[in-house]
């Protein structure tokens, strides 16, 4: 146990101390923030980021041609994948409830909005059918990181969809336990709590742009479409933008999946 105090106070202290990072990204007030789109519901985390990558990869189809040796390349699309991973340190039982709620809460992030099937009794009642329900919006997110995640051309949170989430508890921190004394108890009760006193989060976003992307003529020369400068981290660039590019709204209902498709495909 002593051994356990020992890391968590060296860990505690590089992440409050003036010299890490993160910590002066804590300090300072920023968060990553997380939105389920089909309710609404948010969570927001410190920014304790350990680790952040952003790709962008084309997609290109090589026809092969007899007798040339080079193949005639397509463009297909570029799609952009965010990977993130962060820290939710905890450093009072109290404060470790709350980051397991809040990671509960990051976790259900991942399910749809169902919407339950219903009909109309013979008495004119309506009567809910708990057989079996209907997915009416898929598990779209949106992702606010300052700048570095960040819808380009309102600001606000970057939309997108997740491959999953992984939790990671540091067990070499140790944990916090609610209940009668723990390590008296027999293996396998579950009236005991276990928080973790340090936490490591991880997703992939795969990025849906709500804006056009590309370039586009104009009587001045070329234009960025997306109607921000700074496409993709809102700073100020020398590029030209077209202010006036038009808008693709993504929602998640079937409704509008053929409108956003087609509009897409404009792209």
């Amino acid at each position: 146990m002593a051994d356990n105090k020992n890391i968590f106070m060296k860990k505690r202290a590089k992440l409050e101390g003036a010299g890490s990072g993160e910590s002066r990204l804590f300090g300072e007030g920023f968060t990553l923030d997380i939105q389920h789109v089909p309710t609404g519901y948010e969570v927001s985390f410190s920014a304790f980021v350990d680790n952040f990558s952003d790709a962008y990869n084309s997609e290109w189809s090589a026809e092969q041609v007899y007798g040339r040796m080079d193949p005639i390349p397509t463009f297909q699309n570029t799609r952009r994948a965010l990977a993130l991973s962060w820290i939710v340190p905890s450093f009072s039982i109290d404060e470790a409830k709350q980051n397991l709620d809040e990671v509960n809460k990051l976790l259900s992030f991942l399910y749809p909005l169902y919407s339950d099937p219903v009909t109309s009794g013979g008495d004119g009642n309506t009567k809910l059918i708990t057989g079996g329900s209907n997915i009416v919006q898929g598990p779209l997110v949106r992702v606010k990181f300052g700048n570095l995640i960040q819808d380009a051309a309102t600001g606000g949170g970057l939309l997108g969809y997740l491959n999953g989430f992984t939790m990671d508890p540091d067990f070499e921190l140790g944990m916090f336990m609610i209940g009668r004394d723990a390590r008296q108890k027999p293996l396998g009760t579950a009236d005991v709590e276990y928080l973790p006193k340090a936490i490591k989060l991880n997703f992939e976003l795969n990025v849906l742009h709500e804006h056009s992307l590309g370039w586009i003529k104009t009587a001045d020369g070329y234009a960025l479409r997306g109607g921000r400068k700074g496409f993709p981290y809102g700073t100020n660039s020398p590029v030209p933008v077209a202010e006036s590019a038009p808008q693709v709204t993504v929602a998640g209902t079937e409704q509008s999946k053929a409108a956003t498709k087609k509009a897409l495909k404009k792209d």
